[in-house]
């Protein structure tokens, strides 16, 4: 467990930082819920002073289809680190297969079974064709059935938006702007000293 409160901050990427925009919020809070709020207040301030953003670099705590969609409507590119647990396509993964028929069907040819839709993470579920069976008869059941209740496969509705961050972290400049973030570390620094 966790208590305390967290500062959320967008800085400029000069030598010395400057801070645009400011949150405080409670620590058990996602980092990435106030990136639009954020990015709003910044571009406010630098209206004064008629400078724009160009890019938001973030962590991979900032990384979802809605915060990388609002920056690129904004026309800011999303330098922001891919959160590594399970956002990637199953289908660019490998994980499921469609027929030419149109069907789902995991690794091992069996059918997945639709389990409805999640529309506050617009997505759609669905689990192993033998959850029934308890994928008895599966040469794979050892390795997808790692819990009791089976592997699951979620289908984000937004692909573009994914489409478009895998190509710009796939770019040459992504690296070099990434690097960048440690301006932050160093204002933090600067604060605590």
């Amino acid at each position: 467990s966790f208590f305390g409160y967290k500062v959320h901050l967008e800085v400029t990427d000069t030598e010395l930082p400057i801070p645009l925009a400011i949150k405080v919020s409670a620590g058990n809070e996602w980092d990435g819920k106030f990136l639009k709020e954020l990015t709003e207040e910044s571009k406010k301030n630098l209206q004064e002073v008629d400078k724009r953003i160009d890019a938001i670099i973030g962590d991979a705590g900032y990384d979802s289809t809605e915060n990388a969609t609002y920056l690129i409507e904004n026309n800011i590119t999303p330098i922001i680190a891919e959160n590594p647990r399970g956002r990637e396509n199953p289908i660019q993964r490998g994980d499921i297969i469609i027929t030419q028929d149109g069907k789902y069907t995991c690794k091992a040819g069996f059918e997945l079974a639709y389990w409805g839709r999640e529309p506050k993470r617009k997505r759609f579920k669905f689990r192993c064709g033998l959850h029934k069976e308890k994928a008895k008869g599966c040469l794979f059941s050892s390795i997808c059935w790692q819990t009791q209740y089976g592997p699951v496969f979620y289908l984000k509705e937004d692909n573009k938006t994914k489409d478009i961050m895998r190509t710009i972290r796939q770019s040459k400049s992504f690296s070099r702007l990434y690097k960048k973030r440690t301006i932050i570390e160093r204002f933090y620094s600067i604060l605590s000293n």
